[in-house]
């Protein structure tokens, strides 16, 4: 992987353009210790992160693989951060990397693939921002929205916009983890370790949530007690059933490589066990677009699978087969079953037919960040209320316009290019099936509405290609 150079004469300029984001952090930092309801516990949480990423930043960015999954379940128990632990970790990790930047001889980045569609995606969300700025500026008038956390923005229709701000913010702290990956002595396969240790905690708390309910009212602070059909459904240590479902397809393919390229006996059988469990905590969430998107990511493992060895290729596509039959039959079921139970799925139809609309009538610039509820009310009154549009590519269109989503489409395009033509590792095959899981689920749901999954998107995106030469 070669690198993108900046040439010496405009070192001054580019190290001054960095202090822009050491600006931006430190900001949020501050604004995380005085809206905290804890301020003292706040301050000793950053200093202790800060001195743990500046002591041994590998470790740190291993340690927020680990904890992504389940920090926004335990906040409570620290203090009440608007700003999530998970954020924290990762501005501390950005700060650190800006700061080596500045001091290097020379500014260098490692190249991949990904490297210019993603750039342009960035440049063109931020102008997306453009036509929510003026909605933005008066909500931030107003003091009391600044010290509140994002489930409460989310929950409240006026601060939508306000939450897109955050979902904005989110957006693109993900894409500068993307290029701190590659840009920083990350080893995969640990980075693969801190992951199957986060999904082990996740998986292993949902299942003692669904053998004993009463833990589930420890989640009472993120999730409606009153809303029964949510209750009976497992969320484990996320928000609601649906981004439950979003992490565990975007990992479980993972885990069903792991189970591939481990030889040791002592740690298969662990591995598929786990495996196992995530599937049934999958099947418990009873999602049916993460239902989908695991057995779409199934069939792509399988395709790359067999292209990667041709001695296992009936073992694998047999394998393939049992489990897309052992999940199809159940998922079958529940579907038609809950056709007349819950309305959902009848539910989003209307929904997307009105984005489409809404996307004619603006297609190239789109509304703007946080645009969609405001706009959806004021287009269809008479329609039930959505938060988001129930599908990602449509959410960034309506809310960036067509051009963003044109850009995103062809990153994407050139990620899974790579492995259609060319030989990888069976770690990679995973990583693409869960990528490609998430994105088949972002097609009923908006995979990049929580933090969480926006991060451990790009993330496993450059995992994915750190260490594959392009061709």
């Amino acid at each position: 992987m070669n690198y993108w150079k900046i040439p010496k004469k405009y070192n001054p300029i580019s190290k001054a353009l960095l202090i822009l984001p050491i600006m931006g952090i430190t900001g949020a930092l501050v604004l995380s210790i005085i809206s905290a309801t804890s301020k003292l516990s706040t301050i000793a949480l950053i200093a202790i992160l800060a001195l743990f990423v500046w002591k041994k930043k590998e470790y740190a960015f291993y340690l927020l693989l680990v904890i992504i999954p389940i920090s926004l379940h335990f906040e409570p128990f620290i203090a009440k951060f608007p700003v999530p632990i998970t954020d924290i970790l990762a501005y501390l990790l950005i700060l650190k990397w800006v700061t080596e930047l500045i001091s290097a001889k020379e500014i260098k980045f490692k190249k991949s693939r990904l490297n210019v569609p993603l750039i342009i995606f960035a440049i063109l969300l931020v102008v997306s921002l453009i036509p929510s700025v003026p909605t933005i500026s008066t909500h931030l008038q107003d003091k009391t929205s600044l010290i509140t956390n994002t489930y409460e923005l989310v929950t409240e229709g006026s601060n939508y916009v306000l939450y897109g701000l955050v979902m904005f913010i989110h957006m693109l702290v993900a894409i500068i983890m993307y290029f701190y990956i590659l840009n920083n002595p990350i080893e995969k396969k640990k980075a693969i370790i801190a992951l199957v240790i986060g999904y082990a905690i996740v998986t292993l708390y949902g299942i003692a949530e669904f053998l004993f309910p009463k833990i589930k009212s420890i989640s009472s602070h993120i999730l409606s007690t009153s809303d029964t059909y949510y209750q009976k459904r497992l969320s484990s240590t996320f928000r609601n059933p649906n981004i439950l479902g979003e992490y565990l397809v975007l990992v479980t393919p993972l885990l069903i490589a792991l189970t591939f390229y481990v030889k040791k006996i002592k740690i298969k059988i662990p591995l598929i066990l786990l495996t196992l469990i995530g599937v049934v905590c999958l099947f418990l969430t009873a999602s049916r677009g993460a239902w989908l998107g695991l057995i779409a990511g199934l069939v792509l493992f399988t395709i790359l699978k067999t292209k990667l060895t041709n001695k296992n290729k009936i073992l694998t596509g047999a394998i393939a087969i049992v489990l897309l039959l052992i999940i199809s039959a159940p998922v079958s079921y529940f579907i038609l079953k809950e056709r007349t139970i819950n309305p959902s799925l009848a539910g989003r139809v209307p929904i997307w037919t009105d984005s489409l609309q809404m996307i004619k009538e603006s297609p190239l610039h789109g509304y703007g960040v946080g645009s969609f509820i405001p706009e959806y009310k004021e287009n269809f009154p008479d329609a039930k209320n959505a938060q988001h549009a129930h599908n990602v590519f449509l959410n960034i269109a309506i809310e960036s316009g067509l051009i963003v989503l044109a850009v995103l489409i062809w990153m994407l395009l050139t990620l899974f290019k790579y492995p259609l033509k060319h030989k990888t590792s069976t770690l990679n095959i995973g990583l693409y099936s869960g990528i490609f899981a998430l994105l088949v689920q972002g097609l009923v749901e908006h995979i990049f509405f929580y933090q969480e999954i926006t991060l451990l998107f790009f993330i496993t995106l450059a995992l994915t290609v750190k260490d594959e030469k392009d061709k």
